[in-house]
């Protein structure tokens, strides 16, 4: 009974395994990725430490750094209609813009746990997203939302 228990069990752990390990370990990503978007079919973004990778092809086994910061870099967002197509957050408040000339701008008071970009087609102007955490760490986790207009420049 006992070996028929762990056989069974075993079974299921394989089982489990299968339906559940990863089908394509991304090269090229050192450590940590926090955040990943698909902006085409066969290709994707990444950010990991303090670099956005861009993978592409087959199993996106083509690896290519888009950017790099001295700030560890957090969350992402994209939107192929806006004048402003990739931003990305950083443990530090700011907000990057990797696709301009826009210098990096502090959005909130501590890390940009998620952002995004809300625009209209053809539109020169996007209102870009920063939520997360507030800065003041002795009190709890805060949290707040900053709205970031854009038409032309921030």
């Amino acid at each position: 009974f006992v070996l028929t228990g762990i056989t069974l069990v075993c079974l299921c752990s394989f089982i489990a395994w299968q339906i559940m390990k990863p089908r394509y370990l991304l090269s090229g990503v050192t450590r940590s990725c926090f955040n990943a978007e698909y902006i085409a079919p066969d290709t994707l973004l990444a950010v990991g430490n303090r670099e956005l990778y861009e993978f592409k092809g087959q199993n996106y086994s083509e690896t290519t750094i888009l950017y790099s910061s001295e700030s560890r870099l957090y969350s992402l967002g994209t939107h192929r209609d806006s004048p402003v197509k990739v931003i990305i957050g950083d443990l530090e408040g700011r907000i990057h813009f990797p696709e301009s000339d826009l210098a990096p701008m502090k959005a909130i008071g501590g890390v940009v746990f998620a952002c995004g970009i809300k625009s209209s087609r053809n539109s020169s102007e996007c209102t870009i997203i920063a939520a997360g955490h507030d800065g003041v760490q002795d009190m709890g986790w805060g949290g707040n939302v900053r709205l970031i207009r854009y038409n032309q420049k921030c």
